[in-house]
């Protein structure tokens, strides 16, 4: 706001003005105000006028002197601003002259400040509906009405927290469904939806239970007319906030029809291990990682690009989200080239000159013609024969790739903010589907997919958008003093072993890419998208160089795949990341190993485990001695349940013991079940339901044990579940400020609740505890209620075992002494009928009015 004469400009900053929106400035207006200051009644009220901004009225100039703010962010999603003038109207029996500047402080309390921005917030770029481009295979559009949380776009948060619902309708009520299937639905609380993004969508706010435990979901909503969306895999829940380090997992390059995996070795692992009922091994490897990481439970995983291969789009996009839908693992996701690919259409010329092309490559011809012959010699044959008759391959695109991705997952750029960390996942592989292209010729034969995309660009490279969005991130990330974490597919730096950089080329003139590696692209000679502004780009300045510049002053760690094995780069402040780009600050590259794919220079199948420290620095230690990712296949589970007693086998293979955290689907029972090994030791339980009926969710932390041999002859843990037959819960002994509290008692409102005397007659060791206060979960034994108010609480607590007890109470006020006779307080009660004013409020009201008095006396 700006101050001036007897006028407020207020600078109002709206998403949607709505039908009749051209003077948004009526729209606003403040309650009568009354009762300011004893002995001092004024009533009046604050009529706005449009001056200028958004599409209304006609803009005017700002006074000299005026600053005018930027335009609001929220969710990344720009408001446009207006400006208004607040113009007080007196009514009563007094005149302008009584005017009091406290009056135009409350209008500005009145106005909601743009909530921060929640997991779940639609990025700015994802909020386009622009249809995609026009091809021949047509998008099969998932993602419509619940535009985010998605799949590919989840909302990680604590239980207690709130996210983000974007939406095309309005949702009427929404829950949570376990993944797993096992235990009862979370119910949410959802807030009015406001619209948004001009108007073509809502955004609801989604309250969690404080007492919803920690695991992975699927979003269910239901519209106004009763109809339901569900979106599997939607919102991963953190349970209670915790301080401390957090964990996050990297995969990438699974590529699943790729048949080049079958070159080379690519498990370090014992044999026999699970299948998963599937026959390929590079499926197997994927469902085994998939596991691995649901008993690693971090806190979050990403996936890097290359998800699929790129032969067929709808095709591949269709197996892979029921693949990812099913594996329990709530993640996100960014696109890689495979995944991007622009497929144009083959028009093959007549017979003769398909046979002359024949001729003319057949030195190039495999010389096993029965398919045992190298995926290589196949196709570096049919890209000679294809290359010679490239004027007549290509008429219109067949399918885009990203296009798909955007249609399945969600948004290819978001950012995430979590503790000291700002997490940017950034699209590497944009520029227009020309860029892009490929075309695509297998036959499956053998069970096998014999093909390849043929692709001449399939480096990284960034436009406008991309380039855009990570440097407004990079900002925001230095100002706040966070540590950014950026993920993309390619690596921004180039090719760190040869020529770092290589020209986008017209399509076909390599496209199978025998010639090099292909880290990051240009435009050089040739121009991708003549309606960009940048025209001719270099190797010395190009998208990649830009965005190593950015890195290279914001610090913090660049985390990518696309090479099929680890790397790690670290840069001290002043060191040089390239020949011509120093450090700023410090910055680390990472590179992650493939997952499922082809592997390179004795790398293996894996993902990479990172701890991000309170201090804003990330664990780079390797879990595994002598390798930076874990290699997938050596770890596993067995369980065999039936009813409520079962045998847990546990299996490790890697060289270090391993803690793994292992659900168990069981009834409720109320004495709750113990988890023991042969030697009698009993396994510690992380978590289990607080109330409930039917089955639900135990989680067992359980140390797996080393093998004999590394990396073949896994060792064994043999455990055996069975009912706590007898077990009694523990004995609840609470205080309130050292007095004794007992269950239904009414208590003074105390500094401190305590139950830390809580024993359990089985000298059981004590799990889980929180207080409960209405919504409010305050985990452990000890909570200082504060100014929390009055009302009913609760107490819980549990054993090892998972038996629980507890008791409940109610806060009431302490009894104040009689205020002295004559007393009249502070002599000015301040109040607004439209606003209960804070003290914060209170406080501004107060130094306004000294400037206001200030300012007239000197007038």
């Amino acid at each position: 706001m700006v101050i001036r004469n007897e006028e407020l400009l207020v600078y109002i900053s709206i998403d949607n003005v709505g039908a009749g929106g051209s003077q948004p400035c009526s729209r606003f207006r403040a309650g009568p105000v009354g009762r300011v200051c004893a002995g001092h009644r004024r009533h009046a009220r604050l009529q706005f006028s449009h001056l200028s901004g958004g599409p209304g009225g006609r803009r005017q100039p700002e006074p000299p002197g005026e600053v005018v703010p930027r335009p609001a962010v929220h969710g990344l999603a720009r408001h446009r601003l207006h400006r208004c003038r607040a113009s007080l109207v007196p009514s009563g029996d007094r005149g302008s002259q009584s005017m009091n500047i406290s009056f135009l402080f409350a209008f500005l309390i009145l106005g909601a400040p743009l909530p921060a921005p929640l997991p779940g917030d639609l990025p700015l770029s994802a909020q386009n509906d622009a249809p995609p481009a026009a091809q021949e295979q047509p998008v099969a559009v998932r993602i419509r009405q619940l535009r985010s949380p998605t799949i590919g776009f989840p909302a990680i948060l604590n239980s207690g927290g709130r996210f983000a619902i974007w939406s095309t309708r309005k949702p009427a009520s929404a829950r949570l469904l376990p993944a797993d299937g096992c235990g009862a639905p979370q119910i949410l609380v959802l807030s009015m939806p406001t619209s948004v993004a001009d108007g073509r969508m809502f955004r609801t706010e989604a309250g969690v239970p404080g007492l919803a435990p920690r695991a992975a979901w699927h979003l269910e909503v239901v519209w106004d007319d009763g109809t339901r969306t569900e979106e599997p895999l939607a919102v991963r829940l953190l349970g209670w906030p915790v301080d401390g380090p957090f964990r996050f997992a990297v995969m990438t390059d699974h590529q699943l029809l790729d048949p080049s995996w079958e070159i080379g070795d690519t498990v370090l692992a014992p044999g026999k291990r699970p299948s998963y009922g599937e026959k390929k091994a590079n499926l197997v490897m994927t469902e085994q990682i998939f596991s691995e990481l649901r008993l690693l439970d971090p806190d979050m995983v990403v996936h890097l690009g290359d998800l699929l291969f790129g032969l067929k789009f709808p095709e591949e996009y269709e197996s892979m989200f029921r693949r990812i839908a099913k594996s329990r693992l709530v993640s996100y996701y960014i696109p890689g080239n495979h995944d991007a690919y622009a497929t144009y259409s083959v028009r093959l010329p007549d017979l003769g000159a398909l046979a002359l092309g024949f001729v003319q490559c057949r030195s190039k011809m495999p010389k096993n013609l029965d398919f045992k012959a190298s995926w290589f010699e196949i196709w570096t044959f049919l890209s000679c024969m294809y290359t010679d008759l490239k004027d007549e391959l290509f008429s219109h695109l067949v399918s885009d790739g990203l296009e798909h991705w955007k249609a399945t997952l969600g948004p290819v750029n978001h950012a995430q903010v979590r503790g000291r960390f700002h997490f940017i996942f950034l699209n590497t592989y944009g520029g227009t589907n020309k860029r892009r292209h490929s075309f695509s010729i297998y036959a499956k034969m053998f069970d096998r997919h014999i093909g390849a995309p043929m692709v001449d660009n399939y480096g990284g490279s960034l436009g406008e958008a991309e380039l855009s969005f990570v440097r407004d991130q990079l900002a925001q990330a230095t100002a706040a003093g966070r540590t950014p974490v950026v993920f993309g597919h390619h690596d921004p730096r180039g090719n760190t072993d040869e020529t770092p950089y290589h020209q986008n080329e017209p399509f076909p003139t390599d496209p199978v890419g025998i010639k090099h590696f292909e880290e990051w692209n240009y435009d050089g000679a040739w121009d991708s998208d003549p309606d960009d502004k940048r025209g001719r780009e270099t190797a010395q300045d190009n998208s990649g160089v830009e965005l190593v510049k950015l890195l290279a002053a914001s610090g913090g760690y660049y985390i990518s795949g696309h090479l099929h094995k680890d790397g790690q780069w670290s840069y001290a402040a002043g060191e040089a990341v390239t020949r011509s780009i120093r450090a700023q600050k410090p910055l680390t590259f990472v590179k992650v190993t493939t997952a499922a794919g082809s592997t390179r220079d004795g790398s293996r199948w894996g993902y990479r485990m990172f701890t991000a420290q309170p201090d804003g620095t990330l664990d780079l230690s390797p879990l595994v001695p002598g390798r930076k990712s874990i290699p997938g296949g050596n770890f596993w589970v067995e369980t065999r349940l039936e009813d409520v007693r079962g045998e847990v086998r546990v299996y490790n293979a890697l060289p270090v013991p391993l803690t793994l955290h292992v659900p168990l689907c069981l009834p409720v029972d109320a004495t709750g079940y113990r988890l023991k090994s042969g030697a009698g030791l009993g396994q510690p339980l992380e978590a289990a339901p607080f109330a409930g009926e039917g089955f639900t969710r135990f989680v067992y932390r359980l140390q797996a044990p080393t093998g004999a041999t590394v990396f073949s002859a896994p060792g064994v843990l043999d455990l055996v579940l069975s009912p706590a037959e007898g077990n009694r819960p523990p004995e609840v002994r609470l205080s309130a400020d050292g007095r004794s509290v007992t269950s239904g008692a009414d208590v003074p409102l105390p500094r401190r609740l305590d139950a830390s005397g809580t024993t359990d007659p089985e000298q059981d060791p004590l799990g889980e505890a929180h207080f409960l206060m209405g919504d409010q979960v305050i985990p452990g034994l000890q909570w200082d209620p504060g100014s929390v108010g009055q009302g009913g609480f609760s107490f819980a607590v549990r054993d090892d075992a998972g038996a629980w007890t507890f008791i409940k109470g109610t806060l009431v006020a302490n009894r104040k002494p009689p205020r002295a006779p004559g007393s009249r307080g502070c002599g000015c009660n301040c109040t607004f009928a439209s606003t209960a004013g804070s003290g914060f409020g209170l406080l501004l009201i107060g130094l306004a009015f000294l400037l206001f008095r200030r300012r007239l006396h000197k007038a």
